[in-house]
């Protein structure tokens, strides 16, 4: 499976692989995000990236929700006795990249690995200076993720006191109609894509599946959440690469056909529906206008005037929206949530 099987075609490969047709699939990077083999229990790379989150994108295709192996294998080939095999092995060492965040570290290490593969070429060096500038490196990196797990320590409590008790959660939400689900996320990209200029989002007859039409500039807000890692750049690579050529993007809205089909699911964490919520301005409503219908006799049919206004209450902080009204004489005609 490779950039040049279509997306019907990857479809198919991964229905037919999930229903046991085939014992393992062969396949390049496009295999290497979001993509679900929850079903499979052993990984191979024949090729190890020098980005660690790459190698994470590989691992999550298979320790994943719906794994029911207790244990899972995951097989790396690194060509012994070679210059990238060395500046791989005491980088990710060296830093204990596995045993940490490592989508923090991404940042720090793309900042200075072109340094050490610098280094690791240069044949004027004799082995002492080349071990002497590794060291370098190696130490900025070292002090740069101290300073991140400083601030990381110092921020527990501010995480703590925003936790949410998830249990039973998703039935309240969809109660007090909160919920915001897939079509509500395919509508906000589609607003987004309004707002710069872009075709935006054609669902499915079925709405189960969308194709999302961007632009250059929507390429842009992408590209922005992975140089102030908000995300990595292996998430939003090829996002951008689409958008900047206005290729549409397949996405899928049904949880059950993303795990079963391979597509990739449009969630609130996803790149897009952050770059979208992050644009700024979006979706404000100005000088707007309300009728409403009332079932009882205590409201006086006719004309108000409408101020909505933003509360915060409670001992956790949050927003709401609160309306006041006034009739047209300036009578007070009550307020309350919206």
């Amino acid at each position: 499976m490779h950039g040049g099987v279509n997306r019907e075609r990857r479809r198919q490969i991964m229905a037919d692989f999930r229903a046991g047709a085939y014992d393992f699939v062969l396949a390049n990077r496009v295999a290497s995000e979001g993509l679900d083999f929850e079903f499979c229990s052993v990984v191979v790379n024949y090729d190890l990236p020098w980005n660690p989150m790459e190698i994470e994108q590989r691992i999550g295709r298979i320790d994943r929700i719906g794994q029911v192996e207790e244990t899972i294998l995951v097989v790396n080939f690194v060509n012994d006795a070679t210059i990238d095999e060395r500046i791989l092995s005491r980088l990710l060492d060296r830093i204990g990249i596995f045993e940490s965040s490592i989508g923090v570290l991404e940042p720090i290490i793309a900042a200075h690995a072109p340094k050490a593969l610098e280094t690791g070429f240069d044949f004027k060096l004799t082995p002492e200076q080349r071990d002497q500038k590794m060291h370098e490196v190696l130490t900025a990196i070292e002090e740069q993720r101290a300073g991140l797990q400083d601030v990381s320590d110092a921020s527990s409590a501010l995480l703590v006191s925003n936790d949410v008790d998830v249990a039973g959660l998703e039935d309240d939400l969809i109660r007090t109609g909160r919920y915001i689900g897939q079509l509500e996320l395919a509508e906000l990209l589609d607003d987004w894509a309004r707002v710069d200029g872009a075709p935006g989002i054609r669902l499915a007859k079925d709405r189960r599946t969308a194709e999302f039409y961007g632009n250059p500039v929507m390429a842009g807000r992408v590209e922005e959440l992975a140089k102030t890692a908000q995300r990595t750049r292996a998430e939003t690579s090829g996002l951008t690469t689409q958008l900047r050529n206005e290729i549409p993007i397949s996405l899928v809205l049904d949880q059950e056909l993303a795990r079963t089909g391979g597509g990739t699911l449009l969630t609130a964490t996803s790149p897009l529906a952050m770059a979208a919520t992050a644009v700024p301005g979006h979706r404000q409503a100005r000088f707007a206008s309300l009728r409403l219908c009332v079932t009882t006799e205590d409201v006086t049919p006719g004309i108000y005037v409408v101020v909505m206004a933003k509360a915060v209450s409670a001992s956790r902080g949050g927003d709401e929206i609160w309306g006041a009204a006034v009739t047209e004489s300036g009578r007070d005609a009550g307020g309350g949530p919206a």
